[in-house]
């Protein structure tokens, strides 16, 4: 298999700028990194699956939720350390870290480059990368940002959260998802087994969220 970073043109790169407020811990940059890596890398898994789409290929939804799951591996980690359980419903699959799977997830992984984290007056991180790719990051932060003010309003409380199905409703119409709802109903798909390959990249939307509602950033 050739390396996914010779099949996507990332040369228009592009930086996007976070707030962060104080009292972070260890666990909460775990979760900011992994779920902002995991989206990135997600966003190229959807073009690859676009692009399979198009030409009619065989596609395997299994070989996608596989890699998907492994690159989640994180969120289950980070769940299990908080002793909790967001989404009771939905099962954590087994992960296989098997050499095979590993290399497979590896051909799909994109550096997400960090280039500047101060805390001070001000506290900021950028992050870099594929400028497609990050303009997808930046439009779910907002669309993330103002569910959590409307929810915080209507919810106020030292406690709430947001719900899988929130968090799926506020992302689930990005300019990428529409393109791989067309693809996918175009190939006989439904909408559910839409929804079964975008579970990661929702689950790890939910993270940030949960930064976000705990006033981690701003």
């Amino acid at each position: 298999m050739e390396q996914a970073n010779e099949k996507v043109n990332t040369s228009k790169k592009k930086t996007v700028t976070i707030k962060l407020k104080r009292n972070w811990d260890a666990l909460d940059f775990v979760t900011l990194f992994g779920s902002l890596q995991n989206i990135y890398n997600y966003f190229f898994l959807m073009l690859k699956m676009i692009d399979e789409l198009k030409q009619e290929n065989t596609l395997s939804l299994r070989k996608y939720r596989r890699i998907m799951n492994v690159m989640n591996g994180f969120y289950n980690y980070t769940t299990l350390i908080r002793k909790e359980n967001p989404f009771p419903g939905i099962g954590s699959e087994v992960i296989s870290f098997n050499t095979e799977i590993r290399k497979e997830v590896w051909n799909y992984h994109y550096s997400l480059e960090v280039t500047s984290m101060h805390f001070g007056t001000t506290n900021i991180l950028r992050i870099k990368g594929d400028a497609n790719a990050m303009n997808y990051i930046n439009d779910i932060m907002t669309r993330l940002w103002n569910l959590c003010e409307d929810k915080k309003q209507k919810d106020p409380g030292p406690d709430f959260k947001t719900s899988y199905n929130e968090v799926a409703h506020a992302i689930f119409t990005i300019r990428i998802d529409i393109l791989l709802i067309k693809a996918y109903k175009d190939y006989g798909l439904s909408e559910a087994e839409i929804r079964s390959i975008k579970k990661y990249e929702i689950l790890n939307a939910e993270q940030l969220c949960d930064l976000i509602l705990k006033n981690k950033i701003e």
